[in-house]
């Protein structure tokens, strides 16, 4: 499947006519988990866990669950790293029912229940940048766009040359020159049209202007408006021959400026607003208030961390099994409450933001900043 809002509706919306649906995301980057069975190893726990929460809640009938885990580990296994880093999986019956690669690692997940867990998907979708980058020439132009990962060429090269367009070789004749001129100016203005367009249809995040460096100077006189506002730093000095592999490493590197840069600015505000409760949110505790006051602008929860805590039969999260107990009138379900946390951001319209380090996050496995 493709990671597009359209596809995660579909995906959401499959039903598995009584069998359960186990959803599986796996981080399979290659610098933390050099062989796929370090990937596996960190699923186990986490299948264990599920199984578990399946036979509570009545999802898993027979070995359905484990015939999940037995397909998810065979596709693991025959699967070719390439430049993938992290894996979705959705799984019924035993059978593989969608698969996606990204780009980008995924934080390690298993859910079983009665239709696919798509939460860290939208998740994934409305985090991610979508950038571009325009190569121009005096007589064509090439538009290449990056989103999670992957880069693809947005339009067909414009092989035409520009009408009119010729060497003189010492012909003095003004007028062929004004003319070359005025078209060499038409096809830049064409080029912001298209630029423009592709804002319209599919709003970007950044644009990067590149080529030879006059035609670079050139076109970027010619942007306006919101296009001209996008355009990070100076004109890239590309060769004209550059394709969507160079066109992919330079967007890439915008790609991760820009997390950087979102995520360092959070970052700063949850640093300004230690000590100010009204402000800002601390651990688990005090993040599973505001969520339950609708205070919560953005969750920040560190990639790796998990939390034990439970979930009452109303909904309630806690951090002991005795308050879950006084929001509820049965026994209550263990769960990893920064998933769960992160669930709530989604449904509640929440940012989330995922850092690396807890220690960002004064230690704790969560943090959240709050909108009054």
């Amino acid at each position: 499947m493709r990671l597009t809002h359209d596809d995660v509706r579909s995906l959401a919306g499959y039903e598995g006519q009584g069998a359960p649906v186990t959803s599986v995301y796996v981080d399979v980057d290659g610098e933390r988990y050099p062989r796929v069975e370090d990937a596996l190893a960190r699923l186990e726990s986490l299948f264990d866990a599920a199984e578990r929460a399946a036979d509570r809640q009545g999802h898993a009938p027979d070995d359905t669950v484990q015939r999940d885990r037995q397909a998810v580990s065979e596709w693991l296994r025959a699967m070719e790293r390439t430049e993938t880093a992290g894996v979705a999986l959705f799984v019924s019956r035993g059978e593989i029912i969608a698969e996606l690669r990204t780009a980008v690692p995924l934080r390690n997940r298993v859910r079983v229940g009665g239709e696919p867990f798509v939460l860290p998907l939208q998740v994934l979708l409305d985090r991610a940048h979508h950038v571009a980058l325009v190569l121009v020439q005096r007589d064509e132009a090439e538009i290449y766009r990056y989103h999670l990962g992957r880069t693809w060429r947005h339009e067909e090269r414009e092989a035409d040359e520009v009408p009119g367009y010729r060497t003189h070789q010492g012909n003095s004749d003004l007028r062929a020159q004004k003319h070359d001129q005025h078209w060499v100016q038409r096809h830049y203005d064409e080029t912001a049209e298209r630029l423009r367009l592709l804002h319209a249809q599919a709003p970007l995040d950044a644009v990067v202007v590149a080529g030879p460096h006059e035609e670079a100077q050139q076109l970027r006189q010619h942007l306006a408006g919101e296009v001209d506002h996008l355009v990070r730093g100076e004109p890239v000095n590309l060769p004209v021959e550059a394709g969507a592999h160079e066109a992919g490493q330079v967007l890439e590197d915008v790609e991760h400026e820009l997390a950087r840069e979102r995520r360092s600015a959070l970052l700063d505000r949850l640093e300004a607003s230690a000590g100010q409760p009204e402000s800002a949110a601390f651990g688990l505790r005090h993040t599973i208030d505001a969520f339950n006051a609708g205070q919560v602008e953005t969750l920040l929860a560190a990639e790796t961390a998990m939390a034990p805590g439970y979930r009452a039969d109303t909904g309630a999260l806690a951090v002991e099994p005795g308050e879950a107990r006084a929001y509820g009138d049965s026994e209550p379900t263990p769960v990893d409450l920064v998933d769960e946390l992160l669930e709530l951001a989604y449904a509640s319209s929440s940012h989330v933001e995922l850092v690396g380090d807890p220690e960002a996050l004064g230690g704790h496995p969560v943090a959240a900043l709050l909108r009054y």
